[in-house]
């Protein structure tokens, strides 16, 4: 859908997407990385749980990793235009997000998906 949107309806490159490169205890998103290899996108670039792992809002709630995609503006510069957040998991600590893996999180049995998008 958002591939489809972005290049066939607005008609704007892609120039790059990226997807979550893994932790200790959150795999790799190697299912973002053969879709989007898939619809033609080669380059795909990792990056971590700062930069791409959503949530969660406030004291807990749904959160997980996200591939977020980037096109160019005329002067040449990177903008995100859209993401995909894959609520895959459940917090409920308020402890940093470094540190309530080991306690509170858990894989939720229905995982969710979710997006955003901003022209």
């Amino acid at each position: 859908m958002a591939h489809e949107f972005i290049t066939q309806v607005v008609g704007l490159p892609i120039a790059y997407v990226t997807i979550f490169k893994g932790s200790d205890v959150v795999p790799k998103d190697l299912e973002s990385k053969a879709i989007w290899n898939s619809l033609g996108v080669l380059d795909v670039r990792e990056q971590g749980m700062e930069d791409v792992f959503w949530g969660p809002t406030g004291n807990g709630g749904p959160c997980g990793p996200t591939t977020e995609i980037y096109c160019n503006t005329s002067e040449g510069k990177d903008v995100e235009v859209w993401n995909i957040v894959f609520n895959e998991f459940l917090c409920s600590s308020s402890a940093r997000r470094s540190a309530w893996w080991s306690s509170s999180a858990r894989s939720v049995a229905a995982p969710r998906r979710g997006h955003g998008h901003g022209f």
